[in-house]
C-alpha cells in the first residue's frame, strides 16, 4: 500500500485529469479512506493493521515501533467505526 506524498495546493489540483499531479495532500488521510473500506466490507481491519503498520515497521527495520509490544514505542489510534 503506497501512495505518493503530494501537498499540492487546490488550484494545483483544478486542472485536467491528464496534467494535474497525482497523490493525496496529507499522508494521514490514507488511514481514514482504509477505515472507509473496512466499514463497507471490502478489506480486514485485521490487513489493514498489517499494511499500514507491521509491513512498514518490518522494512524499515522497526525502530521499536509497528507492535504493540513491551518496550515498543505505543503508536495506536482509537476508532469508532459508527461516527460518521
Amino acid at each position: 500500500m503506497a501512495s505518493e506524498h503530494a501537498p499540492q495546493i487546490w488550484w494545483e489540483k483544478q486542472g485536467d485529469y491528464e496534467n494535474c499531479p497525482a497523490g493525496l495532500p496529507l499522508v494521514q488521510h490514507k488511514l481514514e479512506m482504509m477505515l472507509d473500506e473496512v466499514n463497507k466490507n471490502k478489506i480486514t481491519l485485521e490487513k489493514v493493521v498489517e499494511k499500514k503498520s507491521d509491513r512498514p515497521a518490518n522494512l524499515f527495520n522497526g525502530f521499536e515501533r509497528g507492535y504493540l509490544r513491551e518496550g515498543y514505542w505505543a503508536d495506536f489510534a482509537i476508532v469508532d467505526f459508527k461516527m460518521e
